[in-house]
């Protein structure tokens, strides 16, 4: 495969407006966003042509604006603020914990959204909690709000935290950007991750426990025991795939596809930088 030129590819989509850094002073480092305008049938992104840059890279570019990972970096913020203030037992999984892992504890460059998984257990001191500090902050800056399952049509076993007033898209029972929050039931020797969902599997417990302390995107979080077999994948560290899905509009962008690169490809795209 003929890798790209970093002198051409990432400085023509600097050049163009079809990315720019977002700089999150409080973690030190700036991340690149999307300034390209997509839409919910846009292929335009995927058609352009972009000197230095191959077909397939363009899909690896960044799916959040500035504005969309800003707001998704406060409600992150503020369920780790209510996780830990209530001391529920969570975990980050799918993307996000690829992110934690792969990424330098950050997110994916070309993810948009952030997941994670609480027990069962605690979710009715986490959900009062919740609206303790919501009723608390609402008073000044944040305007946070959670979905019940019940209430979500699309996933029964998951909740959606998302910001009332700052948002890109509306949806009728919540806003883009927000952070998936899954359940765990522990039973005996085996733990349902991602109880009542599509995402659900059934794993020996010490596939999670003992969880890791560690951090993501400047918070201290927790982390599966053993990441490469909760994620049923022994190559995730150096293979890249990308998504067709777009969490803003809910669906696969059309005639869009995923695509699987070697991570060491995309090193020419600056993702991050410090500040």
């Amino acid at each position: 495969m003929n890798m790209s030129s970093p002198s051409s590819c990432f400085h023509n989509l600097l050049e163009r407006n079809v990315v720019e850094y977002t700089e999150m002073k409080e973690l030190h480092f700036a991340m690149l966003t999307l300034k390209f305008p997509v839409h919910q049938n846009s292929t335009d992104l995927f058609k352009m042509e972009v000197d230095g840059c191959s077909h397939d890279e363009l899909y690896f570019l960044p799916k959040l604006h500035r504005d969309d990972l800003l707001t998704l970096l406060e409600l992150y913020r503020f369920f780790v603020h209510v996780a830990k203030k209530s001391n529920a037992t969570f975990y980050l999984s799918g993307g996000s914990l690829i992110g934690q892992v792969r990424h330098d504890k950050r997110l994916i460059p070309w993810d948009d959204d952030i997941d994670v998984v609480i027990s069962q257990d605690d979710l009715h001191i986490f959900t009062v909690t919740f609206g303790e500090e919501v009723e608390r902050f609402n008073r000044t800056t944040k305007t946070f709000k959670l979905t019940e399952p019940k209430f979500n049509y699309y996933y029964d076993g998951m909740y959606k935290l998302y910001d009332s007033v700052n948002f890109t898209k509306v949806y009728d029972l919540y806003n883009f950007p927000f952070v998936d929050v899954f359940v765990f039931v522990k039973s005996g020797t085996v733990v349902i991750d991602e109880d009542k969902s599509s995402y659900k599997q059934i794993l020996n417990s010490d596939v999670i426990f003992p969880l890791i302390r560690d951090k993501f995107l400047g918070e201290e979080i927790y982390l599966p025991y053993n990441v490469s077999e909760y994620l049923s994948c022994k190559s995730f560290m150096n293979l890249c795939q990308s998504r067709k899905y777009f969490h803003k509009y809910d669906h696969n962008l059309r005639n869009r596809k995923s695509i699987t690169k070697n991570c060491g490809d995309l090193e020419f795209i600056s993702f991050y930088k410090y500040i």
